[in-house]
């Protein structure tokens, strides 16, 4: 009796450090369910916390036709080649945890005009090693990648000016 509820102050415990996060965090378990869907989740996607918890719906949040995101992939020890075949070029292992990867991806319904998401995922395991689920973040990246192109833009400018005042010099001193 001690041990349930022990494991139940545990459980809501965490419940309120997940939901507490400020950073975009989602949990399944090893059927694919979500567990955990906490609010800056539910800012970020648009999707009530209420609507996705307890089921395999967590797709639905970033895709508009059902495919694995990147915890189920976790949840089912996806090979490398099945992340490649989802997210090409944009993920890789994580450098920090061990079976964990990291992805970043443009989801034009986020906001306005769409959103740039880094995100990551890494197993749940029981300490025998034992894959029980994943946990999933999500980081608004939008206004860094707006920063690179506008930045890219501006190399490209100063490219063309600087060739075109080499021709001019040429041009001159010829």
């Amino acid at each position: 009796r001690q041990a349930a509820a022990r494991e139940e102050q545990l459980r809501q415990i965490m419940d309120q450090i997940i939901d507490s996060d400020p950073v975009p965090t989602f949990v399944i378990n090893a059927e694919h369910k979500v567990t955990h869907w906490n609010r800056a989740c539910a800012k970020i996607t648009g999707v009530p916390t209420d609507e996705i918890v307890g089921t395999t719906r967590q797709w639905s949040a970033f895709y508009a036709r059902e495919r694995p995101v990147m915890a189920d992939l976790i949840v089912t020890g996806a090979l490398e080649a099945e992340f490649d075949a989802l997210y090409t070029g944009r993920f890789r292992r994580s450098a920090l945890i061990d079976g964990a990867f990291e992805g970043e991806d443009y989801f034009p319904h986020f906001g306005e005009c769409g959103r740039w998401l880094f995100f990551t995922a890494a197993p749940l395991r029981t300490r025998q090693g034992r894959v029980i689920g994943a946990i999933e973040t999500l980081l608004d990246v939008s206004d860094r990648r707006e920063a690179e192109e506008a930045l890219r833009r501006h190399q490209q400018q100063l490219e063309e000016l600087v060739g075109q005042g080499t021709t001019q010099l040429q041009q001159a001193y010829e």
